[in-house]
């Protein structure tokens, strides 16, 4: 990424952490390091700072671009200039001329494609999604993830047409996708650029519109080349998303004054993507890249370190393998000079090479250490050999920048993390439930309010925790079968519980009235506890697709008429209540809502921030939420707002799209099944029954914890534990300041 603090975006900075300028100058982390901790997403929140810097540098910097007239594009629906954004689709034809170089070619697409729609996640989510142009923003990031539907998203399209030159990628979140050195270091610089603006959605969201735009045509153009060669994105479905992301532009800039914004997120990152594309050329008209040497090379580097300590009897140009193998002198190039020349070699003769019988016969000394694929090269390149003259023949590293440990890297010491957490945490430690809750809403605003936010659900959870002791589990061990039976038992029960309201309700019109508002709080964040599905490391997963299909629902897919907040506050107009915007800070402050209003939203917030550290128990909360939208309370209340001449949409809404056999808490069992099978397989029936009780502890987090001040009393000890931890257990009494 860039330097830091170069120049200023006319925005107010968010709060971050309290670490000094002087240690986040002296962090240095490249574009790979940077894309595994953006898609490790609670991994990159200490370094948010240094995310804005380099935000804020990209958006002042002045683009020269044809692409400046952004109004006459948007008002002319289309793009008339953009002969340069993309090369020609003949350029591609032309270039790829075998396996090689389409390997090398959808490998370096790979951290877009693996990260598709992360530029999404912030203002598509819960603070956008019930207005016009968020729904919109909605229904294209749903489209690009296949609506949490991992099989119909752009990701395994792309996935598709890789498998069809034998490339298979791992898991996004996967250090073995990052660490792979086949992935030029410029391969992720876009990502990483996409992936920073979606933490800020709140201070950048005209932005971020302009990045989408951008974005939205750049993939419109690249689906477009298979019809000028099939075998090029032959997978890669046509959506025309320019055409509606023009539309939710439309829809921002009708109350919103803020085009030159717009247009700079645009130009930028029309910057970004030429920077890339004309790095990918550069590689692809380099016919050294693609020859079977560098291949070799390139497996040299891959496998020649991990290889010292077990080479100590044979030698090479007299000189004993371990010591071309030393870390520190380590040289590919060198080594594979002096192995071309050396005894292990038949130029020409793969099958009377001795080295190919070390790698591939089962007896030989380094069998299982080269893959199918790795021999594959090696006897491609010997065979080579027989075409050049070895002693003349000197192979270079062509990649030699592209080393993950070519630049000394360095992270945020843990102790530095730790003392900002506590005075994040001090400053924080009086703020009420009503002054928190606008603060969890907006994180991105106010990015040291999360170990707060950490530190609220931690005590929340722990509370029921505790709880959970003395009341035990509804059943133990756990099994699916188990599982079963216990839900159909909570189904019966509800339908069961359903009284049909015959005359005159108990509760009075202002009861059903006041109730409502106390709820709003609630209601109009409906889904909160999920917001984080969205994001590609969960919404590329089994389990992460279930929940943002959760989401999308919640949030009504798209369409505002549908948003389960929306539909709520419509009920409240009924009543004559105006609520208000529950993304303005006055929200939760208002004479309307009683403090214990905000309790159950506030920890959805908080919890939604970590999907990563509370996954068991968010997936215990989910059910819990599911399953109390079905059956009789809520069924109950809808004869209630019917009676008093209310609309009964909200509760008919849940009854069906929560249902146990196909809806939400059908999901949401599904969901569990398969979090414990993985974490069976891969820590056993111990490990299994521990996450089943996170699961169960989240499932009974719906209500408020029984323990009276479980907040301030957690905080208290919490200071205390994490103050001792960051200065090495010393005894301090001074107050942090």
């Amino acid at each position: 990424m860039v330097k830091l603090y170069q120049e200023k975006i006319n925005n107010t900075e968010p709060t971050f952490l309290p670490i000094p300028n002087t240690i986040l100058k002296d962090i240095h982390l490249k574009d790979r390091q940077w894309f595994t901790k953006l898609v490790h997403l609670e991994e990159v929140y200490p370094y948010l700072e240094i995310i804005w810097k380099n935000l804020d540098f990209l958006f002042s910097k002045e683009i020269r671009t044809t692409h400046n007239n952004l109004l006459c594009a948007i008002s002319e629906n289309q793009f008339t200039n953009d002969k340069d954004l993309l090369r020609k689709p003949s350029e591609y034809i032309n270039l790829l001329k075998n396996k090689a170089y389409y390997q090398f070619f959808y490998t370096q697409f790979s951290p877009l494609f693996k990260t598709i729609g992360s530029w999404l996640t912030g203002i598509s989510s819960i603070n956008y999604a019930w207005k016009e142009e968020g729904g919109v923003l909605l229904k294209i990031h749903a489209d690009m993830v296949g609506s949490g539907n991992i099989s119909h998203g752009l990701s395994h399209q792309f996935e598709l047409d890789a498998s069809t030159v034998d490339l298979i990628f791992p898991d996004v979140f996967n250090n073995t996708f990052t660490q792979n050195l086949n992935i030029q270091e410029y391969a992720f610089n876009l990502p990483v650029f996409l992936l920073s603006i979606a933490q800020f959605p709140e201070k950048l969201y005209p932005e971020s519109l302009g990045v989408n735009l951008a974005m939205a045509q750049y993939l419109d153009k690249l689906s477009l080349i298979n019809q000028y060669e099939k075998s090029i994105f032959s997978n890669l479905k046509h959506r025309n998303f320019t055409k509606i992301s023009i539309l939710a532009i439309n829809q921002y800039i009708k109350y919103n004054n803020t085009l030159d914004k717009i247009n700079n997120g645009y130009n930028t990152t029309i910057n970004i993507i030429r920077k890339f594309e004309d790095s990918l050329f550069s590689d692809l008209v380099d016919s050294k890249k693609f020859s079977n040497n560098t291949a070799m090379l390139s497996l040299i580097q891959k496998l020649g370190k991990y290889g010292h300590g077990y080479h100590k009897r044979g030698k090479i140009s007299d000189k004993p393998i371990d010591d071309w193998l030393i870390s520190d002198n380590f040289s590919p190039n060198h080594l594979l000079n002096a192995l071309a020349s050396s005894r292990y070699i038949s130029p020409g003769q793969p099958d009377k090479s001795t080295f190919v019988k070390l790698i591939k016969n089962p007896k030989g000394a380094m069998f299982g250490v080269f893959s199918e694929q790795d021999i594959e090269i090696v006897e491609t390149w010997i065979k080579d050999l027989a075409n050049q003259d070895i002693t003349q023949t000197n192979f270079l590293v062509s990649n030699s920048n592209n080393k993950i440990n070519s630049v000394p890297i360095k992270d945020l010491d843990e102790k530095i993390i730790a003392q900002a957490n506590l005075k994040a945490l001090d400053k924080y430690s009086n703020f009420t439930l009503q002054e928190l809750y606008p603060l969890f809403l907006h994180a991105g605003c106010y990015p040291d309010i999360l170990p707060t936010a950490k530190n609220f659900a931690q005590n929340w959870l722990a509370a029921h925790k505790q709880a959970l002791k003395q009341e035990g589990l509804p059943f133990y061990p756990y099994s699916h079968e188990r599982l079963d039976k216990w839900l159909d038992v909570q189904h019966l029960h509800q339908v069961n519980s359903y009284i049909p309201l015959e005359g005159i309700p108990k509760e009075s019109r202002e009861d059903i009235i006041n109730d409502a508002i106390a709820l709003a709080p609630l209601t109009l964040i409906d889904g909160a506890w999920l917001r984080n599905a969205s994001t590609p490391a969960r919404v590329s997963t089994y389990i992460g697709g279930l929940q943002y299909r959760t989401l999308l629902d919640e949030l009504g897919g798209g369409d505002i008429n549908l948003h389960h907040g929306n539909i709520y506050k419509q009920l409240l107009e009924s009543m004559g209540i105006d609520i208000g915007k529950f993304t303005d800070k006055k929200f939760a402050t208002s004479i309307l809502f009683d403090e214990d209003d905000f309790k159950v939203p506030t920890f959805w917030l908080a919890i939604s921030l970590f999907p990563h550290s509370f996954l068991p128990e968010t997936l215990g909360l989910n059910l819990a939420m599911e399953l109390s939208g079905v059956g009789g309370e809520y069924r109950r209340s809808g004869d209630i707002l019917s009676y008093y001449g209310f609309s009964s949409l909200f509760t008919s809404l849940h009854n069906t799209i929560d249902n146990v056999v196909t809806g939400h808490s059908a999901w949401a069992i599904d969901a569990i099944k398969h979090h414990l099978d993985n974490i069976f397989q891969q820590g056993g029936e111990q490990a299994r029954e521990q996450h089943w009780e996170r699961i169960w502890t989240g499932y009974r987090s719906l209500n408020h914890p029984p323990k009276e001040n479980w907040f301030r009393s957690g905080m208290n000890h919490l200071l205390h534990r994490t103050f001792k931890k960051a200065f090495n257990g010393k005894a301090l009494n001074e107050k942090v300041k």
